[in-house]
């Protein structure tokens, strides 16, 4: 009783310090897959490993808490990566992705500088003049640093780590359905983007 009282007075004690957080924001994306395959994805694919250079529009938004006067700020985070373009040696892929997450940060003066982790990761891909569509899911790791520019306009840079671990039965390709993990040793998708945001 006395834990939950005291929960309640530090939640209390919060709220009065803290304003509402909403921040939309659009980026350009470029960076890279990495595929390394087992012995048996080996065998369906031809190689070991594949690499590609990516690129993407991503828009999203951030909506939490800013408590003032620290400049802390947690907010959950929602991102989409569209109209995405994955170059291999041999061929293209279309890309799409989705992330869900939390962030957490500060602002120091008009610089403010965040990590994130995203529990949600979904990337859909395609290859261009294929019929196959494939869906993998994950987590990733992110870190940025924003400059306000005027207002409400923020310049900023991030880095993302998507780590992809499972697969879908409604994939095209046998190596990314279900069972993913006898096929695909690892696959990891690194992002920097570049971009506005637009905090209130």
């Amino acid at each position: 009783m006395k834990f939950a009282a005291a929960l309640f007075i530090t939640l209390i004690g919060m709220q009065a310090h803290a304003g509402f957080l909403f921040e939309p924001m659009v980026a350009y994306e470029m960076g890279s897959n990495n595929v390394e395959f087992t012995s048996d994805g080996q065998g369906i694919v031809g190689v070991d490993k594949i690499k590609s250079d990516n690129s993407a529009i991503n828009y999203g938004a951030r909506l939490g808490f800013l408590f003032a006067p620290s400049g802390f700020w947690f907010a959950g985070n929602y991102n989409v990566a569209s109209s995405g373009k994955a170059k291999f040696d041999t061929h293209e892929d279309t890309f799409e992705r989705t992330t869900i997450g939390l962030d957490i940060g500060f602002w120091r003066g008009r610089w403010n500088f965040f990590v994130g982790y995203n529990f949600s990761d979904k990337l859909d891909f395609m290859q261009v003049n294929g019929t196959d569509k494939d869906h993998v899911t994950g987590t990733s790791i992110r870190a940025g640093i924003g400059f306000l520019l005027y207002h409400h306009i923020a310049f900023n840079l991030e880095g993302v780590m998507h780590t992809y671990t499972a697969g879908s039965d409604e994939s095209g390709s046998t190596i990314f359905q279900s069972d993913f993990e006898k096929y695909v040793k690892s696959f990891n998708q690194i992002s920097y983007s570049a971009g506005l945001s637009f905090p209130f």
